[in-house]
């Protein structure tokens, strides 16, 4: 399955999900939000050249990681995850923009909140 970690990172600054993830379109209302599209991310890889593997037990993650170094070619490791079980944020703070004036409360807030954080941020 596809799952869409933009949308994750899109949420989390108040929006409602905007089609990043993959999904069936709902035949009733013909929006983009039926069920998740399955997508075999090692065939697709292969069919560009690349080496693959398909992940289900730390074995066979050990094993594929092992392989991969060796691989003279690019490589791929498919593992599948539930919807919504990405490390949060990759340990790590995304400053990615967003609307600082919004009818939405919930993204006021977001706004606030990166507003905060910006004093934080290492200047490049």
């Amino acid at each position: 399955m596809t799952n869409g970690c933009i949308n994750n990172l899109q949420m989390e600054h108040g929006m409602d999900s905007f089609t990043t993830e993959f999904r069936f379109r709902n035949a009733e209302g013909g929006k983009l939000d039926g069920g998740l599209i399955p997508v075999d991310f090692a065939a697709i890889a292969a069919g560009y050249g690349c080496k693959t593997w398909r992940v289900t037990t730390l074995a066979q993650l050990k094993q594929a990681l092992e392989e991969a170094r060796q691989s003279p070619v690019s490589t791929l490791i498919d593992i599948k995850v539930l919807p919504k079980t990405m490390v949060h944020k990759y340990f790590s703070w995304w400053h990615v923009g967003g609307a600082q004036v919004s009818q939405s409360e919930r993204i006021n807030a977001v706004a606030r909140m990166l507003n905060e954080h910006l004093d934080q941020a290492r200047k490049y």
